[in-house]
């Protein structure tokens, strides 16, 4: 059985396939109908899933620069549409998600998506493209090299009394 936050997730996913497509409908007017409809379980997830259609809407360049960069052999608007919408919404997650859904199961989430309804070779570019962004992101929050080296310089060395508790233990 699929989470609320799962079938929230697939709403998302398929209201910005509908704006992709052309549909000429609001976003919201179209995830209320689809939460409604189609995933009613996921009702009570309508604020999380509202939550990350904003979120896409919001940051839609800055991902679309990030497709560009980690799928460069993909102009944005050659990748098929189900995936374009589930990389949206991943790419949402992993980089402005917050702290309340790991990127990585943001991640997970987005390929299990990609699976269901998109080609058969969807699950593995979004992998791909999600775990490059996430890898990249990683890396930036990570303290330098040399941050680290001036860390461990500022240590003073153990005393010879600390040294025997230690060996003691």
């Amino acid at each position: 059985m699929a989470s609320y936050r799962h079938l929230a997730r697939v709403a998302v996913v398929q209201t910005i396939f509908s704006q992709e497509i052309g549909s000429p409908t609001n976003g919201e007017d179209t995830l209320d109908y689809l939460l409604e409809e189609f995933h009613s379980k996921a009702n009570t997830s309508k604020e999380f899933a509202l939550d990350l259609l904003v979120g896409v809407q919001k940051n839609r360049k800055e991902i679309i620069k990030k497709i560009e960069k980690f799928a460069p052999e993909w102009p944005f608007k050659m990748i098929a549409p189900v995936d374009r919408s589930v990389l949206l919404v991943g790419i949402n997650e992993v980089l402005f998600g917050g702290d309340d859904v790991p990127p990585v199961v943001a991640i997970n989430e987005a390929i299990e998506i990609a699976k269901k309804y998109g080609s058969e070779n969807s699950g593995k570019f979004v992998n791909g493209v999600l775990s490059a962004v996430y890898e990249q992101t990683a890396e930036l929050k990570k303290p330098s090299a040399s941050k680290k080296s001036q860390a461990i310089s500022k240590k003073k060395p153990a005393t010879s009394k600390q040294k025997n508790n230690i060996l003691k233990k």
